[in-house]
């Protein structure tokens, strides 16, 4: 098991003083996402200093090796590809990114969750809160925690937000015995 899996799963039923000396723990030094957490906080802040062109050439390389990976590798995504006449090759340039078929919630579930997913190691299933009726769920890699929350808290910065600042969340899991619940992984109560 990963290592910020295991800290995820251990961590999210401690008591909120314990949780509140851990979120003190800068998140790029935390065990098993804290590389990748920097890694991610420092493209950001490179982003943001870029020019257009060096936003759309960041944009576009990203999203072409990611479609390159799909194809290559996800039986769903060659197939949906194909079945809308779209090839790696249609994608040239930032302004071809428009070219790539869409894809929804509802199409994903035609498919089997192996069909549309990569094999990778340490990978495990979630699912989306559900909110328009219909969950879906799919894998993550526990690596992925480091690239979200360098992310998020990007994006709560702008309202100055602290990693260390405790968190009402509204979320989609559901513990019927408990209707507010500390998580001391993500030091927020979640309703």
């Amino acid at each position: 098991m990963n290592i910020a899996l295991f800290l995820k799963n251990k961590l999210e039923n401690i008591p909120e003083p314990i949780g509140f000396i851990f979120a003190k723990i800068p998140f790029m030094y935390r065990p098993g996402i804290g590389k990748l957490y920097y890694k991610r906080q420092k493209e950001i802040h490179d982003y943001y200093l870029y020019n257009k062109d060096d936003r759309q050439n960041f944009i576009f390389k990203r999203i072409y090796n990611i479609v390159d990976f799909a194809i290559h590798n996800i039986d769903f995504f060659k197939e949906h590809y194909a079945k809308n006449n779209f090839s790696i090759d249609k994608l040239k340039k930032f302004e071809d990114i428009h070219k790539i078929p869409i894809i929804t919630k509802s199409i994903l579930k035609q498919y089997d969750i192996e069909k549309r997913s990569s094999v990778q190691t340490n990978r495990y299933i979630v699912n989306t809160g559900g909110s328009s009726g219909e969950p879906l769920s799919f894998y993550i890699e526990p690596s992925s925690m480091g690239h979200e929350w360098a992310h998020m808290h990007t994006i709560w910065s702008k309202l100055d937000y602290k990693t260390y600042n405790l968190k009402l969340v509204f979320a989609g899991r559901s513990c019927p015995n408990v209707p507010i619940r500390y998580d001391g992984t993500r030091h927020h109560y979640a309703v």
